[in-house]
């Protein structure tokens, strides 16, 4: 069997996926551009991390009748979050109430020529009401998220008539490629935390593989990304119900794919649940078991991680961007080896052990809404070292399966 592993900016995860298929025997070959697949190759792991060049890879490999890992389907299924929320309710998941607006900027040959702010006030307080979370229709990674707490933060917007669209100017308030469908608009679900819920489907098999939670520093954290600065904290066990909300909204998924698309044999799929409670000092214990491990993950993890990123920068500069050299490179596995220890000291650490019982039991108390499913799982730190420790073979047991 060939494989063929599609990156663009390799990180530890696409390593560990490469190491894998090498002590598996695979066939394995590196694609760097989505234009060069050829129908040499049996399966394809979609690992790309430009999304328009992912989905574009995957409809080449459609032409020439390949597997790919995940197809086109389920890649655009996934980034569409308006369609995403439709099936999801139409198939009695829950998820966050929402509505889909005009943007609030008018924009024109790069300069803002308007605001829509009573159209857009309107449809909040006639639809959801305040507080809501603004989102783009496309985007992800925690990305110009907004948290609107009353119309003044809407108002203060105005300013900007007149003026020409700038980087501290939200992408997701004008048209433009991650929000081209209008604001996705949701009511702000309080919480501490969310969870990152690993599903796997293969043929009609649906099953849980674990979870990451990721914890705010404090209340004002909307969107719960690590690489925006939350607290990684694997949970050894979650309530059944989180289980059955993940397994179901995958399941949600395919039917909404299979409406449309052919049915995929294989998938791995991130469910991003958020457990929501309104008692404050539930959120506020988190927070608080959350901030004695601050210092840890700044100092150590951080600094592991950018000297894990710096070997591997300087890596794959001296061997010419050859992935499987690198894989075998002594100085990258040294330095992989180090990150992992630093991680298992995270999880020996007293405040760690803590959290997860006190994340356990908020999750006992909350209402659990589904957010986002994504089909390119970053599990190369935080969700190996804490939650699935074997995940990269997982990623290319499923793939293989796709066959």
């Amino acid at each position: 069997m060939r494989v063929a592993l599609a990156v663009d900016h390799p990180v530890i995860d696409e390593l560990l996926i490469l190491q894998a298929l090498l002590e598996k025997d695979i066939d394995a070959t590196v694609l760097y551009d989505p234009r060069s697949v050829t129908d040499g190759h049996d399966v394809i792991i979609n690992r790309l991390l430009d999304r328009l060049n992912r989905l574009r890879l995957a409809q080449y490999a459609g032409v020439y009748g390949l597997n790919v890992f995940h197809p086109y389907s389920v890649e655009d299924f996934c980034r569409r979050k308006p369609l995403v929320k439709q099936v999801l309710v139409q198939s009695g998941v829950s998820t966050a109430p929402y509505v889909i607006s005009r943007h609030l900027l008018r924009v024109s040959d790069g300069e803002v020529k308007g605001i829509l702010l009573q159209e857009v006030a309107r449809t909040i307080e006639d639809e959801i009401g305040l507080p809501v979370v603004i989102k783009p229709t496309e985007a992800s990674r925690g990305k110009d998220i907004l948290l609107i707490k009353s119309l003044d933060d809407l108002k203060f917007y105005k300013d900007r008539i007149g003026h020409p669209v700038t980087p501290d100017t939200p992408s997701v308030l004008y048209p433009n490629m991650t929000s081209p469908d209008g604001m996705l608009i949701e009511k702000y679900l309080p919480h501490a935390l969310d969870l990152r819920v690993l599903v796997q489907k293969i043929d009609d098999g649906i099953k849980y593989l674990g979870t990451l939670a990721r914890v705010a520093e404090d209340e004002e954290r909307v969107a719960k990304n690590t690489a925006l600065g939350s607290i990684p904290v694997g949970l050894d066990d979650v309530p059944e119900y989180i289980k059955q909300m993940a397994i179901n909204s995958v399941r949600a998924m395919m039917a909404g794919i299979e409406r449309v698309y052919q049915p995929s044999r294989s998938l791995l799929i991130g469910v991003d649940i958020i457990p929501s409670t309104e008692d404050v000092e539930a959120r506020q214990e988190v927070y608080s078991g959350a901030s004695r491990l601050v210092d840890y993950k700044r100092g150590r993890i951080e600094d592991a991680k950018t000297e894990l990123q710096r070997i591997l920068k300087g890596r794959l500069s001296s061997h010419k961007r050859n992935l499987l050299a690198v894989s075998q490179d002594e100085e990258f596995l040294r330095s992989v080896r180090y990150f992992d220890e630093v991680f298992g000291e995270f999880k020996s650490l007293p405040a760690y052990q803590s959290l997860q019982k006190v994340i356990q039991q908020y999750l006992l108390g909350a209402t659990s809404y589904v957010g986002e499913l994504n089909p390119r799982v970053d599990f190369g730190t935080n969700t190996r070292n804490l939650s699935i420790p074997r995940l990269h073979y997982m990623i290319v047991d499923t793939a293989l399966l796709s066959v």
